[in-house]
């Protein structure tokens, strides 16, 4: 059985600006014979860039993303990243 998420790691505050990476993570448990093998991988799909409550995405590799597209995959990204909740959370850093 394989599980697929998209999962938005913890916003980091730097210099103004907020950082996460939003990634695909996959579980996998497979049986044979008498044996249980279990797989996990965590893959970046894209880098967040968030200030004055405009959000940006890139790709790993650099490209530009539609933040319009990531939100319909994750709902609530757009406020996740630019709420003001995560501007004093325990993970800001100047």
């Amino acid at each position: 059985m394989a599980v697929m998420a998209l999962r938005l790691d913890p916003p980091r505050l730097v210099r103004g600006w907020r950082i996460a990476a939003l990634t695909e993570v996959k579980r996998q448990a497979t049986s044979a014979g008498a044996g249980l093998f279990f797989t996990a991988s965590k893959q970046p799909v894209a880098l967040l860039l968030a200030r004055d409550g405009r959000l940006l995405a890139f790709t790993p590799d650099g490209r530009a993303l539609d933040p319009a597209a990531l939100e319909r995959r994750h709902p609530g990204l757009h406020a996740t990243m630019t709420g003001d909740a995560l501007m004093h959370g325990p993970r800001a850093t100047k």
